[in-house]
């Protein structure tokens, strides 16, 4: 009978030992997927931004305040409750085509935020 015991205490201290090694590298695992989901909605949301800002830019008689207006409007829409356009930096490049007789504008946008991690 003692035998049996033993064995079943023995069994029950290597699965406590196997789940100690293992799970650390389950949550990490699990984690990182989580933190990549976030990267990439992150950066589809900026690009989306941006997107919308050059459609905006694009317009004729529009101006970078329109423009500005634009970008911040989309992202308070689209992240939520706490941004104020105060937290947003958005730049906008406009460079004018040389030789053109029908000069066309390049519009860049370039957004940053800070990000709590």
């Amino acid at each position: 009978m003692t035998t049996i015991r033993r064995n079943k205490h023995a069994r029950r201290g290597a699965a406590m030992v196997e789940m100690a090694l293992v799970l650390p590298l389950f949550l990490m695992l699990v984690l990182g997927i989580i933190e990549f989901g976030r990267a990439m909605m992150v950066a589809n949301l900026v690009t989306n931004a941006a997107r919308e800002g050059a459609r905006m830019a694009v317009l004729d008689g529009s101006t970078n305040t329109e423009v500005n207006n634009a970008v911040e409007t989309f992202l308070q829409s689209a992240i939520g409750q706490g941004v104020s356009a105060a937290d947003i930096d958005v730049t906008i490049t406009v460079t004018a085509a040389a030789g053109n007789p029908n000069p066309a504008n390049n519009v860049a946008n370039a957004l940053s935020r800070d990000l709590i991690t």
